[in-house]
This record gives C-alpha cells, sequence and structure tokens, in this order.
C-alpha cells in the first residue's frame, strides 16, 4: 500500500519548488532590460551550473527543473549581454 503522506510530500515540495524557482526566474526579467549587468563571471558560472542542476535529475518533477532550466538560461543572456557590453 503506498504511503500517501509520502506522496502528499513529494507533491508539496514539486510546487514549492516550482514556485520559489519560478519567482527566482521572473526577478531575473528586469535586470535583462536594465543598463547595469551583473559581473560577467558571476553570470556565467550562475548561468551554467543551474542548467547543469536542471538537467542533472536532481528534481523529481519537469515542473521545477524546468523553472531552473529558464533561470539559468537567463543568468546564460545576463553573460552574453555583460560581454556584449565589455567587448564594445
Amino acid at each position: 500500500m503506498p504511503d500517501f503522506e509520502m506522496i502528499k510530500n513529494f507533491i508539496l515540495e514539486d510546487w514549492v519548488g516550482l514556485l520559489i524557482n519560478s519567482a527566482f526566474a521572473l526577478m531575473l526579467v528586469p535586470a535583462l532590460a536594465d543598463k547595469q549587468k551583473p559581473p560577467l563571471a558571476t553570470s556565467l558560472v550562475t548561468g551554467l551550473l543551474l542548467v547543469a542542476l536542471s538537467v542533472s535529475g536532481s528534481y523529481r518533477a519537469t515542473a521545477p527543473a524546468t523553472a531552473v532550466f529558464v533561470a539559468g538560461c537567463l543568468w546564460l543572456v545576463l553573460a552574453w549581454q555583460r560581454y556584449r557590453q565589455t567587448s564594445r
């Protein structure tokens, strides 16, 4: 017989992970339009690590992993924008 308490906790953890990581990704959107960008190394390393985390299987559900992947991609866009700023 399945342990329904454990299943409920898994579902709750997945929803919390989705909400937190989605909020994290949304908070990066204003930085994309801002003239001041984070340092290149910070953006690049953060983006790569978040993308690696999302595809490594660390998440049991697809939705939180997708939200982390989106946040990682946004950090990589910030890294690209910073690179373009400094290479002019």
